[in-house]
C-alpha cells in the first residue's frame, strides 16, 4: 500500500508541474504581447508629438536664425514677421535644404520625413524629402497658412 500512495504522490506533482509551466508560457507570451503593444503605442505618441512640432515651427515660426538661410540655418521657420505667413525667400531657402540636414535639425533621423506645401486648390509648389507610402506607420501634421497671399497647406509626414 505505501507504495502506491508514492507513485500518486509522484504523478499529482508531474501533472501539477505541467499545469504550472502550461500557465508560466501563456504569461510570457501575453507579457510580450502587452510590451509590445506598449512600446509601439509610445513611438507612435512620439511620432505625433515630433510631427505635430515640425508643423507648427515651420509655418508659426521665423526659425532660428530670423533671418537664415541654407548655408547658416539652426532651425527652418519659414515665416517672414507674421504667424502663418510664409516667405518666399524662406521657402525657396527650405527647398534647398537636403531631407538628412533637416532631419538633424528636428532630430528625427530615425524616420523617414516628407513635406509638401501645397494650394488650397491642391497644386502643388514643392515636394521634399522621401516617399513615406511603404513605411508601417505613418503620421501626418497639415497646417495651414498664407503663401502670396493664398491659403496654402503644408504637410509633414513622418513614416517608420
Amino acid at each position: 500500500m505505501r507504495n502506491r500512495r508514492g507513485q500518486v504522490a509522484v504523478i499529482d506533482f508531474f501533472i501539477a508541474l505541467g499545469l504550472f509551466l502550461i500557465m508560466l508560457m501563456v504569461i510570457i507570451f501575453e507579457w510580450n504581447l502587452y510590451s509590445k503593444n506598449f512600446n509601439d503605442n509610445i513611438d507612435y505618441n512620439v511620432m505625433v508629438a515630433k510631427t505635430g512640432y515640425i508643423g507648427d515651427v515651420l509655418v508659426g515660426t521665423e526659425g532660428i536664425p530670423s533671418d537664415w538661410n541654407y548655408t547658416d540655418v539652426t532651425l527652418p521657420g519659414l515665416v517672414s514677421w507674421q504667424d502663418r505667413n510664409l516667405s518666399a525667400s524662406k521657402v525657396t531657402n527650405f527647398k534647398n535644404l537636403t531631407s538628412d540636414e533637416i532631419k538633424d535639425m528636428f532630430d528625427v533621423k530615425l524616420y523617414a520625413i516628407n513635406f509638401s506645401l501645397v494650394y488650397s486648390n491642391g497644386s502643388r509648389i514643392f515636394s521634399l524629402g522621401t516617399d513615406v507610402s511603404t513605411e508601417n506607420i505613418i503620421v501626418n501634421a497639415r497646417r495651414y497658412a498664407t503663401y502670396n497671399n493664398e491659403t496654402v497647406y503644408l504637410d509633414v509626414q513622418i513614416g517608420d
